[in-house]
């Protein structure tokens, strides 16, 4: 048995942390020793605690970069990981991972000085890499590629969710390919809730303001940047000028909540799209949408396609990160170009106008989720690769 610990920077419920629940739960169920270091007391730390996993709080963990804050976080990560002495690290998110691995190797030098045998293993799953964050100065782009490359040298073993990143990881300067592991996530069978009871219990515990004659489509979605809600919102826009009737949903929250809302607000689509913030177990409720989208600006492998195409819903999405090793583009759902508002609202009009053209698609999409995205597959490669011999 193996003495693991996580790394994440948020405590938030988006699907890095989803990642982290799933292995840390199994690796407890298998009689590892289980510990995760994150920030803030958010759904992750809650669920974790819930399932008898310890936490251990990460002072300043924060999405955005200080410098200062960065530098304190580092050695901090530097003493935690010579107190607990784990056989394992595996560090999640670009910023974490790169001062993780950076720390886990020199905890991991200060071991070796001091014991005559201690091997550790750093585990870095690239969850979308940062550098391919549009909104970002270019020179920042660069910054951040160069720290994602030291992340990847830094670990042992790099864990890819899609096969875009997998070459992009393969084709970093002086990084041996058997460094790299390409392992789909996966999610469980959903036993989603009949649509009648999904609308009600949003109805009288969310307020969704819900007309049966209408078409319901939507997100579950962290509110940010690069989930690329605006082109959505700007969708619905078109729509609504085409005189045709709808209901858009937006399930979750995060930081760019207000301004998500101001932009309803200017296009006058407050009778038309609604935020119902975070939902817990969102999942159970993707029997409401008559087309899911995600129109994000950057992905790496996105859970909630995988769990709306794991019911059956029909997918519209951005022809980005991880999401084309996921959808058949015209045979199991509709990709577009990133950004390209007027296709998605196109595509959208096409859609709602054709219910067994989404049952195709849905059909198509849940036999891929099945086949493809097995949660128990992605469980066993990760904790096989624990226990491979370290690539230097």
């Amino acid at each position: 048995m193996k003495k693991i610990l996580y790394v994440i920077t948020k405590s938030n419920w988006g699907g890095a942390q989803r990642y982290v629940y799933d292995l840390a739960t199994h690796g407890k169920d298998q009689g590892h020793e289980i510990k995760v270091a994150l920030g803030g007391d958010g759904t992750l730390a809650k669920r974790l605690q819930a399932e008898d996993i310890p936490i251990l709080q990460l002072p300043f963990a924060q999405r955005d970069i200080n410098f200062l804050k960065e530098a304190f976080l580092f050695f901090f990560l530097i003493y935690l990981f010579i107190k607990e002495r784990p056989d394992v690290i595996h560090v999640n998110s670009s910023k974490i991972g790169g001062l993780g691995a950076l720390a886990a190797r020199i905890a991991s030098l200060s071991h070796k000085l001091s014991a005559k045998s201690y091997k550790l293993k750093i585990i870095f799953t690239a969850h979308g890499f940062a550098f391919h964050e549009i909104w970002r100065s270019a020179l920042s782009r660069k910054v951040i590629y160069f720290f994602s490359w030291l992340t990847v040298l830094f670990s042992t073993h790099t864990v890819t969710l899609s096969e875009k990143e997998t070459q992009q990881a393969r084709s970093m300067p002086f990084i041996k390919g058997t460094k790299i592991h390409h392992i789909y996530l996966g999610v469980p069978k959903i036993e989603p809730l009949p649509k009648e009871e999904v609308l009600q219990k949003l109805i009288d515990e969310y307020e969704l303001k819900y007309d049966p004659i209408k078409p319901l489509f939507g997100t579950i979605s962290e509110l940010t940047k690069n989930k690329g809600l605006d082109f959505l919102i700007r969708a619905c826009a078109i729509l609504r000028d085409k005189k045709i009737d709808f209901t858009c949903v937006i399930i979750s929250h995060g930081e760019d909540y207000d301004e998500l809302h101001n932009l309803v607000v200017r296009e006058k689509l407050t009778e038309y799209v609604q935020f119902l913030g975070f939902v817990p177990e969102a999942s159970k409720y993707l029997e409401m949408f008559d087309v899911f989208t995600l129109s994000s600006r950057k992905e790496g492998l996105p859970y909630t396609i995988l769990e709306a195409g794991s019911v059956g819903r029909a997918v519209i999405a951005s022809d980005i990160g991880g999401i084309p090793d996921i959808i058949d583009h015209e045979k199991s759902g509709i990709l577009i170009p990133m950004g390209n508002v007027k296709a998605l609202a196109a595509n959208l009009e096409a859609l709602l106008a054709s219910p067994g053209y989404r049952q195709d698609f849905g059909d198509r999409l849940k036999e891929t989720i099945n086949t493809k995205f097995a949660l128990q597959t992605m469980l066993e490669k990760t904790y096989t690769l624990y226990a491979l011999e370290s690539h230097k």
